[in-house]
């Protein structure tokens, strides 16, 4: 009897267990979902705002501050980032139109935290092209070293974007190489990042270049180290 209660207490267990798996799926489905269907609503809207700014009576009528701070918390969101395509054209042209709003609260380094630098690691994370690839990580190093946002580790950390770095700089064109190995070592500034650098492999990738007296052998010296004091 004892074995019997057990077995069943066993079941329900299991049973219970199975069905919180389920609604937890269930949940984060209908999250996706709706984050999903929330950018297709938004990106649709802005599109339309867009071509309405076209019209002066129109630009004349509408609250241009509303508009733009409601377009700006909306790039700060977790909306997809195709999405944020629309918006960010939007905002754009909005901003063009409202010239003294802008100048005190420029719009810029908010476009490219939000929208430029997350498509920047999209491309380098998931593009099949060597040329997309090269062409992604040299804008994305092009913006970090003019300074255009006060720091950039976060986002790329965040992104999972560090271990397609590493590999950008054994297996990518000589341009893609350079230009990781220049994040890289941006990222290797600080000491905290250390970790997250030697988990994704550059230590023996950064070996590998240097044994091999291959192109930025020096630079991969130099980053080797830092992480390998």
């Amino acid at each position: 009897m004892v074995l019997s209660v057990r077995k069943n207490n066993s079941i329900s267990y299991a049973y219970a267990g199975d069905m919180e798996s389920d609604a937890e799926d269930q949940f984060y489905e209908a999250y996706a979902i709706e984050f999903e269907e929330a950018g297709l609503a938004i990106s649709a809207a802005s599109r339309l705002l867009t071509i309405l700014l076209d019209c002066e009576q129109f630009r004349n009528q509408i609250n241009a501050p509303y508009f733009i701070d409601m377009l700006r918390e909306i790039l700060k969101s977790n909306i997809p980032l195709r999405s944020k395509e629309s918006v960010v054209a939007c905002l754009l042209k909005l901003s063009s139109f409202s010239a003294s709003i802008t100048s005190v609260y420029p719009i810029n380094v908010e476009v490219t935290l939000y929208e430029t630098i997350p498509r920047l690691l999209e491309q380098i994370k998931t593009s099949f092209s060597p040329e997309a690839q090269e062409t992604a990580v040299v804008e994305l190093n092009r913006i970090i070293s003019e300074g255009v946002v006060d720091s950039t580790d976060e986002a790329i950390i965040s992104e999972g974007a560090i271990r397609s770095l590493v590999m950008l700089i054994e297996e990518g064109s000589e341009r893609a190489v350079d230009a990781s190995l220049a994040i890289l070592h941006n990222l290797s500034k600080n000491n905290e990042n250390h970790s997250a650098l030697v988990t994704a492999g550059a230590v023996q990738v950064l070996k590998r270049i240097v044994l091999a007296n291959r192109p930025h052998w020096e630079r991969a010296l130099l980053l080797l180290r830092i992480l390998q004091p």
